[in-house]
Order: C-alpha cells, then structure tokens, then sequence
C-alpha cells in the first residue's frame, strides 16, 4: 500500500471467507480490515496519509491499529506514551482501555511514568530483573473520564 501500512489478511467473526471474497474480492477486504482498525484508534480519516505526514500520537495510533488487524489476545507495549504530551497520553491510555474492556484483549505496557500504570489493573514492578512489586489497583484512573475534564484542544490552542 502506498503509505506503507502492512496488513495480513484477517477475517473478523463476522465476515466469512467465501463471502467476503464473493462480495468484496480480496483487496475490499484488507481495506475493511484497515479502515476498521484506524477507526478504532480514531484514525479512519488518515488511512491514507504518509507517516511523515502524522503527529507522533498518530504515528503512536497507527501502531497500536497494525497490532489489531490480526485479533489479538493479548498486546505488549513498550513506552507507548514516551514521547507524547500529556493529552496525547491519556488519549492512548484510553484507547488501550476501551480494547481491554470491549474487545477483552489483554494489555502488557512497559512503562517508567507511575502515572501511566495507574491506568492499569495490575502493576508488576522490576527491578534489576527482578520482580520488586506486584499489585492490584484498587481503582485504576479512568483515561475516558479524564480526557472528558480536560479542556477542547482548539481552546487550549486559541490560549497560546
């Protein structure tokens, strides 16, 4: 595909192999797989763009929309909001929290920021190796409620 985006032929539950070659032909196919995955994380109108042309959250979206096109159980993250601002953090954490609760997938996030594991359900903490910690969070912070509290993007810009 032109911007590079590699998908590997899956067929979700809902879509069985001789119709969904019949109707929509091979190519239909991975589109839907592609564009169900970028809509997922937010992206269906950037299914097109190049990475040069995304935001490092997007660029962060568009990996976490590849790890969907094969239905996973379980996803490994590793620093996924290293290098994004604030905003774009939580927007991440979000997103990894509407997999885990509507679709079931497990996520694994390696992470050195303590309040991005407060997002999770379970923090295991190494040290040298070794496993130092290893608790339940009672209550783990809601990325959906706090995106909800923070102010529209476009009047944080206006202020600047």
């Amino acid at each position: 595909t032109p911007n590079g985006f590699q998908i590997i032929i899956v067929l979700e539950h809902h879509l069985s192999l001789g119709t969904g070659i019949a109707a929509f032909g091979i190519i239909s196919i991975r589109h839907s797989i592609s564009w169900c995955a970028f809509s997922i994380v937010g992206l269906a109108d950037r299914v097109q763009s190049m990475p040069n042309q995304l935001s490092g959250g997007q660029q962060q979206r568009v990996a976490i929309a590849r790890s969907l096109v094969n239905n996973p159980a379980i996803i490994l993250a590793d620093e996924p909001t290293g290098n994004l601002d604030s905003r774009t953090s939580i927007e991440v954490m979000d997103i990894f929290q509407r997999l885990n609760r509507e679709r079931g997938i497990t996520v694994a996030i390696v992470t050195h920021e303590p309040d991005i594991a407060q997002y999770a359900s379970r923090v295991i903490v190494f040290k040298d190796g070794r496993i130092k910690r290893d608790y339940v969070v009672e209550n783990p912070r809601s990325a959906r409620e706090e995106i909800e509290s923070l102010p529209d993007q476009r009047e944080e810009d206006e202020e600047e």
